[in-house]
């Protein structure tokens, strides 16, 4: 009868500091490691993905990766990093 109780009550004190000290959004990539990814990226979307210039052409897909690739100046967090790749790959959604 009460150790459902007993569980619930552990789970709610179950959250330590360690948890909010360890934010994925503090966390920073390092500036090599993150330009090496996005070559990566790069190439991988202009080797692997089927329609990759159904939808805009490559020279602006080429000049919208040289501009991010150039912001890149400094350690970035994850989610500057997300914003950069999701923009990269969005511009090969573009319908217009």
């Amino acid at each position: 009868m009460f150790s459902p109780l007993i569980f619930v009550f552990n789970l709610s004190f179950g959250q330590n500091k360690e948890f909010s000290n360890n934010l994925l959004s503090e966390r920073t990539l390092k500036k090599d490691s993150i330009i090496k990814e996005f070559d990566i990226l790069y190439n991988l979307l202009n080797g692997f993905h089927p329609g990759e210039f159904m939808h805009c052409e490559k020279k602006s897909f080429d000049s919208c990766y040289d501009s991010l690739s150039k912001s890149i100046q400094t350690d970035l967090s994850i989610i500057e990093y997300y914003c950069k790749t999701s923009f990269l790959i969005s511009q090969m959604l573009k319908f217009f």
